[in-house]
C-alpha cells in the first residue's frame, strides 16, 4: 500500500518529470512520473505537444523571480535549433475492456449539458501504457505509450515512449488515431501540448542534449524550431488566441505545487519574450484552464479545496470555488460558468467527476469505473461524431 509520501512524491514528480523517473520508484509512481500534468476537455480551449531538434546541445540556466516581482525571463541568446519528424510506422495496439461504465447522478433539477466520452486515459496502479479510444469502432486500444494527448478534433495523440536509455531512447511522437500510425520526433522528449486551432505543437525540454527550451511545431509537418528558454518547475500553457503562452512562476522546484512559494503567471510571446504578469499564488497548468470566451482563467494546485477564479488581465480573484474534496485535474469549462473537475476524498483514493459552478454547487458527480478512477492522466471531448459502436460510451 502507498504511503502518503509517496503520493507526495508522485505530485513533485508529475510536475518535474519529462525524462523517466528515478531508478527505485514503485512501477506504479514510474508511470505518473512521466505524465507531466495536462488536462483537456471538450468545450475549453485545447491544447498539446510535440517537438525537437538536431543541433549542438544548449545549456540554460534556471530563472528564479525575484522576491519583489515577476522574474523577466526571456528566451536565451543562444541559436535555435531546427526540428523535424519522421514517416508514419504501423503500431499495434491491444484492446481494453472497461469495468463498466461511467454513471451519472445529477444533483440539480433541470441540469443539462452536451454528452462527452473519454478518448484516452494513463498511468494508474495496473496500466502500463496509454490507452485509446478508437472513435469508430468503440474500442479502447492499449499502446506501449506513457501518455497520449489528443488534438482539439480528437484525430490524434501527442505520445510519449522510451527508458530514456542507449537501448530505448525517450521520444515523442504523433499518432492518428484512425490509421495506428504514428511519426516520431526523435531527441526531445517532454509532454506538451495543442495549439487552440490544433495546428501547431508545443514541446517542452529540460534536459541534454538540447538543454531548456522549448518549440513550436508545425502539426502537418513536424517541422519548427527549438527556442532556449529558461523553464523551471512548470510547463507553459497557450492562451486562447494561440499568440502567447503563460507559465507558472515558481522559485521552488522541489515543491512547485506549495502555495507559499508560487508568485504569478506570466504570458509570453511565441519567441519567448515577456509580455506582461498577473499575481496568483495557484497554478494554471492546461488551456483548457482559460473559459471560453477567454476572460476567466481557473487556478488551482493538485490535492488542494478549492479553485479560483482569476480575470485574465488584471489578476483579480472574481471567485474561489471551496470543495469537500481534493482537486485532481481540472478537465477544463463546460460553459461559461460551469468548470469540470476530477476530485478525490484523499490522496490515495480513486477519483471521480463533478461538475461545478462558480459559487462551489456541485451541479452533476460522474463514477468512473476503476480503471479511469485511478488513472494519472484522463482526456474526455464532446460525444458528437462517435461511430454507432461507441455510442454507448457516451455519458
Amino acid at each position: 500500500m502507498p504511503s502518503e509520501l509517496d503520493a507526495d512524491l508522485r505530485e513533485v514528480i508529475r510536475h518535474l518529470a519529462q525524462e523517466p523517473a528515478p531508478a527505485g520508484l514503485a512501477e506504479a509512481a514510474m508511470r505518473r512520473a512521466r505524465c507531466q500534468r495536462r488536462v483537456w476537455t471538450a468545450v475549453g480551449a485545447a491544447a498539446a505537444v510535440a517537438v525537437v531538434g538536431v543541433a549542438t546541445p544548449a545549456v540554460v540556466r534556471s530563472a528564479l523571480p525575484s522576491s519583489d516581482g515577476p522574474p523577466l525571463a526571456q528566451a536565451e541568446d543562444l541559436p535555435s535549433v531546427p526540428v523535424e519528424g519522421s514517416p508514419p510506422v504501423a503500431v499495434a495496439g491491444t484492446p481494453v475492456h472497461l469495468a463498466g461504465a461511467p454513471s451519472v447522478k445529477v444533483r440539480e433539477p433541470g441540469w443539462t449539458r452536451p454528452q462527452l466520452v473519454v478518448v484516452a486515459y494513463s498511468g494508474g496502479p495496473d496500466l502500463a501504457g496509454a490507452v485509446v479510444l478508437d472513435p469508430e469502432t468503440g474500442e479502447y486500444l492499449q499502446y506501449p505509450f506513457w501518455s497520449a494527448v489528443p488534438s482539439p478534433d480528437g484525430t490524434q495523440m501527442i505520445v510519449r515512449a522510451g527508458l530514456g536509455t542507449a537501448d530505448d531512447p525517450a521520444r515523442t511522437g504523433v499518432l492518428d488515431v484512425r490509421t495506428r500510425t504514428v511519426r516520431w520526433i526523435d531527441g526531445l522528449t517532454g509532454q506538451g501540448s495543442w495549439s487552440p486551432d490544433g495546428q501547431e505543437i508545443l514541446l517542452v525540454s529540460r534536459d541534454q542534449p538540447y538543454g531548456t527550451g522549448f518549440a513550436i511545431v508545425d502539426a502537418a509537418t513536424l517541422t519548427g524550431t527549438h527556442v532556449p528558454f529558461p523553464f523551471g518547475g512548470f510547463d507553459p500553457v497557450w492562451t486562447p488566441d494561440g499568440d502567447q503562452f503563460a507559465l507558472t512562476v515558481a522559485p521552488d522546484v522541489v515543491n512547485p505545487a506549495d502555495p507559499h512559494r508560487l508568485k504569478g503567471v506570466n504570458f509570453y510571446d511565441r519567441t519567448g519574450q515577456f509580455v506582461r504578469a498577473i499575481p496568483a499564488d495557484v497554478a494554471v497548468h492546461a488551456p483548457s484552464d482559460f473559459s471560453p470566451d477567454g476572460t476567466s482563467v481557473a487556478l488551482y494546485n493538485m490535492f488542494h479545496k478549492e479553485v479560483k477564479i482569476v480575470d485574465v488581465a488584471t489578476g483579480d480573484v472574481r471567485h474561489v470555488i471551496v470543495l469537500t474534496d481534493h482537486v485532481f485535474d481540472s478537465l477544463g469549462w463546460i460553459d461559461d460558468s460551469h468548470l469540470l473537475l476530477r476530485l478525490s476524498p484523499g490522496r490515495l483514493e480513486p477519483t471521480y467527476l463533478a461538475v461545478v459552478d462558480l459559487a462551489g454547487t456541485v451541479v452533476e458527480t460522474v463514477t468512473l469505473p476503476d480503471q479511469l478512477s485511478t488513472a494519472g492522466l484522463l482526456w474526455v471531448r464532446p460525444a458528437e461524431g462517435l461511430g454507432d459502436q461507441a455510442a454507448h460510451l457516451a455519458f
